[in-house]
């Protein structure tokens, strides 16, 4: 995704997001409900950005030809781009993940109760921990455990560093995801999102 498109996304959103929020605010006050999950999405996407960013400088670094290669970035600047592509990655995860827990914890809420926003704030460094362990466990396992046969058949034109740093780099991106899901998936799990009585606001 070109820059310039997924900036335009992002202001048609954060716009969205104010128009919603403030109208309601203005026609319901107290028992407001859309401005406490905007600043939800909007904390989101934030987080996902800068995680974003700073796992894929990290990453850009461990294995250039992972980002030059098979991202399509070439080999200019390689590293800035990787943490702009990063950046634009993880704000969409951020924003998707907490939209979909917006719809579900405002379905179970339902009218008796308003989102407690401390909670929903503080799945985000869960998920960013989570992301982390996931992807370090898999990427040293892989490291560790790689068949080198196995990687230079589906690799060729590579020297044997890069195809492992390559393929390091690519299950590491798959670990941060899996791990996201995985840890915002059983903080919910073992404590459900609870909500502020209405009446006592």
């Amino acid at each position: 995704m070109e820059l310039s498109t997924f900036l335009w996304r992002l202001a048609s959103l954060a716009l969205f997001l104010l128009v919603a929020s403030s109208v309601e605010f203005h026609l319901r006050r107290d028992a407001a409900v859309r401005w406490r999950y905007s600043v939800f999405i909007a904390a989101s996407a934030l987080v996902g950005a800068a995680f974003g960013a700073a796992f894929d400088a990290f990453t850009s670094r461990l294995s250039p030809e992972y980002f030059s290669l098979f991202k399509g970035l070439g080999a200019i600047d390689v590293h800035r781009r990787a943490s702009l592509l990063g950046a634009m990655a993880g704000a969409n995860a951020g924003i998707v993940i907490a939209a979909v827990l917006s719809f579900v914890c405002g379905r179970r809420l339902g009218r008796c109760e308003l989102p407690d926003l401390r909670q929903l704030l503080g799945i985000l460094p869960i998920g960013a921990l989570g992301s982390i362990a996931a992807s370090v466990t898999l990427g040293l396992a892989v490291w560790m455990g790689l068949d080198d046969a196995w990687a230079a058949e589906r690799l060729p034109g590579l020297t044997r560093h890069q195809q492992r740093t390559v393929v390091t780099a690519w299950f590491m991106h798959a670990g941060a995801y899996v791990g996201l899901l995985l840890a915002v998936g059983l903080r919910l799990w073992l404590r459900p999102l609870t909500g502020l009585d209405r009446s006592r606001i």
